[in-house]
């Protein structure tokens, strides 16, 4: 390992070296240049500093742009935009990149270079995965992997190819993903070019990890090592220190693993990579847990946690709020392990939304294709059919329009088919995820439960027993809540008579011997809700029945639902809306009234708490 180390510095100082010297010539000249040629020089520079100083090379963009459009020149105004955005993707800066990259993209659309477009919509689908939003990443990728495939650009296809297989990968479908990353292999190998072969290779070997290969991927991911090395490609070498560690973990090696997590973040942390640094601090965070030093732990988590933040990244944020959550029960400190369990909860509802919208997404992509190609032959039909208008008689005329009269009923017949296949395609993935989730994570769940129970009760006489139980009924918690999503996914609908009596068997759990009595009015029998609307109108009625049992000291609570209002109103004794902390659960209802497109309105004083939710 230390050999390896040293090699890794030896190579990075002789790639500084000469990075140095290319920078400084760059700065040195491009003052007296015209501006055409200055643009150009200043946009190399850019790119140059992207990985070594982001806030240098936004300068350089900036100036770059600038001069660009000095020369009026499109396409290279399209060039600058795109340069400039490079250093906002490496700091995580998203919205930036959205910004530059649309600005240059109706440049490229403008000019007819489809190659620029798919380009970008390439970069812009490596933003959108960073931010959680699995199904535009796919849409974007799709796009530009159609683009570069017409236009026979293997290489660039090759890179799409691994896109995809990651965002595959992230949902689950490793068979999938390994296929897309092979395509890739093939068609580096094709083309000759070993920066995106080995970029596929530890893409497939972190699959093969999921899978429980650890040998094959630890020998994949040691060939790859050995080519950035050589090629003295810092990042790289940090994600493939990450990927030996993720492989060394899941196969026990904690030691091993905490190891390249270590040189990852050293190397991460040279390159001023904050993206690289998030991910990996979380990592660090976990395996500091599994060895028992959880100041160490904390210290980590935490870092992660704020880059994720100032990064915006959807997947960064869950794996902190699920770190910091283990940790917390580790230390004992179950109410503070609640809360970060509740946002947890947040990030894996939203990041469940988006990972079932990406099936939706691939058959709205695949049909859009379709339709497009349709609408192609049509217009060269109707060419030749203007041609004929000006030969046939009247009678081939009549014949034409009955043509097009049948074509048309022809279609919409075609139309409401492919509606009506996707509808229960769409059906069929809702039961196949509720299913898996019942059958695999629900049975787990209550295996653990129960183990935990078995000991708990053989140590019922002492501070572990007692643990135990504390633990035991988080997990039973956890059960619930997974039941209670699945409940809200199995339909297609959810009406309200049924959302009425699974809030009704949830205060029923939660009350015990309290002397509480719940009074349910439902005002519009007969209507019904989407899955995603009934799921946040329950959680929001379970954090208001929570806090009026635990804390308020309530009588009677009253729910009374229609179709877009839904009130509840406790005779608690109420509470301060400026000074009550975030551990309460405001912040989730407030967070779930969004999501509803609703508006959200609290009263609370001594005599009780008025909870509103007015949605769409």
């Amino acid at each position: 390992m230390l050999k390896l180390t040293l090699i890794t510095i030896l190579f990075s100082a002789f790639q500084f070296g000469a990075f140095s010297s290319v920078v400084d010539s760059l700065k040195e000249i491009y003052p007296d240049q015209p501006n055409a040629e200055k643009a150009l020089t200043l946009c190399e520079l850019c790119y140059q500093l992207a990985y070594s100083d982001t806030k240098e090379a936004i300068h350089y963009g900036r100036l770059g742009y600038e001069a660009a459009e000095k020369t009026g020149d499109q396409a290279l105004k399209a060039q600058a935009l795109n340069d400039w955005s490079i250093p906002y993707l490496v700091m995580g800066d998203y919205d930036s990149v959205f910004v530059l990259c649309n600005q240059s993209l109706e440049i490229r659309q403008e000019l007819g270079d489809s190659v620029g477009v798919a380009k970008l919509l390439n970069k812009m689908a490596n933003a959108q995965y960073e931010l959680g939003n699995l199904d535009e990443s796919l849409a974007l990728n799709l796009r530009a992997l159609e683009i570069f495939e017409s236009n026979d650009l293997k290489g660039f296809a090759g890179r799409v190819l691994s896109n995809i297989g990651v965002i595959y990968e992230k949902s689950g479908l490793f068979e999938k993903a390994l296929v897309n990353y092979r395509k890739a292999k093939e068609v580096a190998l094709e083309t000759d070019n070993s920066h995106a072969y080995y970029t596929a290779l530890s893409s497939e070997a972190v699959c093969l990890s999921k899978l429980g290969n650890y040998a094959e991927a630890d020998q994949k991911l040691n060939e790859a090592l050995s080519y950035y090395i050589e090629e003295a490609n810092t990042d790289m070498i940090a994600g493939v220190y990450q990927n030996l560690g993720f492989n060394a973990r899941l196969n026990k090696d904690t030691q091993k693993g905490k190891r390249y997590y270590e040189l990852a973040y050293t190397t991460y942390e040279t390159n001023n990579n904050e993206s690289g640094l998030g991910t990996i601090s979380c990592n660090l965070g976990q395996v500091y847990m599994d060895l028992g030093q959880l100041d160490s732990a904390e210290t980590y988590l935490n870092k992660g946690l704020e880059l994720a933040k100032k990064n915006h990244s959807y997947y960064q944020l869950s794996d902190a709020y699920k770190g910091l959550m283990r940790l917390e029960n580790l230390k004992g400190n179950f109410q503070i392990a609640e809360e970060y369990f509740d946002l947890y909860e947040q990030q894996v509802d939203s990041i469940y939304n988006s990972e079932t919208a990406t099936a939706i997404s691939e058959m709205l992509v695949k049909y859009d294709t379709e339709t497009k190609e349709k609408a192609l032959i049509n217009e060269r039909l109707a060419n030749k059919n203007n041609q004929l208008l000006l030969i046939l008689s009247g009678v081939i005329i009549l014949i034409l329009i009955l043509s097009i009269v049948l074509i048309q009923y022809r279609r919409k017949l075609y139309r409401e088919k492919v509606k009506n296949e996707e509808l229960q395609s769409l059906e069929n993935e809702r039961g196949r995820i509720a299913r898996d989730l019942h059958d695999n994570l629900g049975a787990e769940l209550t295996l653990i439960t129960s183990k935990i129970d078995i000991e708990a009760y053989k140590n019922q006489e002492t501070t572990l027993g007692q643990t135990l139980d504390d633990i035991s009924e988080i997990s039973k918690n956890a059960n619930h809540q997974l039941r209670e999503t699945i409940w809200s996914i199995h339909n297609s609908t959810i009406s309200s008579q049924e959302l009425l009596k699974k809030i009704k068997s949830y205060f029923d759990r939660i009350k015990n011997s309290a002397s509480i009595e719940l009074i349910v009015t439902n005002d519009s029998p007969n209507n019904s809700f989407s899955p995603a609307i009934g799921l946040n109108l329950f959680r929001i009625s379970q954090e208001a029945l929570n806090n009026a049992v635990k804390y308020a000291n309530a009588s009677n609570v009253s729910i009374k639902l229609n179709t877009n209002r839904l009130e509840i109103v406790d005779n608690g004794d109420g509470f301060n809306l400026q000074t009550v902390r975030r551990g309460y659960g405001l912040n989730n209802m407030a967070e779930r009234a969004k999501e509803t497109e609703g508006k959200l309105i609290i009263h609370s004083d001594k005599n009780g708490t008025q909870i509103i939710l007015e949605f769409n």
